[in-house]
């Protein structure tokens, strides 16, 4: 328990405690207390975009100027970058499956075009 009376599971977290007693004004249990959430409550691959981890990056003065000038007093540095790179990870993501979609079709070119020539000689056959 922590010293507020909140009783912890055994792996630390908060456990939801109702008060069956007290009852609020529409006579619900009262809440006490709320169980935290922990990282083992998300599913694999749960991500909650208003979660930021802060980091340091080092940018030349050219870099900053110029994100300033593009960015303005309409959002800060981190949301600006945060988009820019946001962007260019989606695209880059897009590239690698058209770059997979193409190689795919590259495999099996030889066989498609078989068959489209057999197509093409079974309705005309003096072709």
């Amino acid at each position: 328990m922590l010293g507020s009376g909140v009783p912890l599971s055994p792996d630390g977290s908060i456990t939801p405690v109702l008060s069956t007693q007290n009852k609020n004004n529409w006579g619900a249990p009262r809440v006490i207390s709320c169980r935290a959430r922990t990282r083992s409550d998300r599913r694999p691959g749960w991500y909650d975009s208003s979660m930021k981890e802060k980091t340091s990056i080092t940018l030349s003065k050219e870099v900053l100027s110029g994100i300033d000038r593009i960015a303005g007093s309409k959002q800060s540095r981190s949301a600006f970058i945060e988009a820019v790179l946001t962007q260019y990870l989606r695209k880059r993501a897009r590239a690698q499956v058209e770059a997979r979609d193409l190689e795919l079709i590259n495999k099996a070119a030889d066989e498609l075009n078989a068959e489209v020539e057999d197509i093409l000689r079974y309705q005309d056959p003096e072709a």
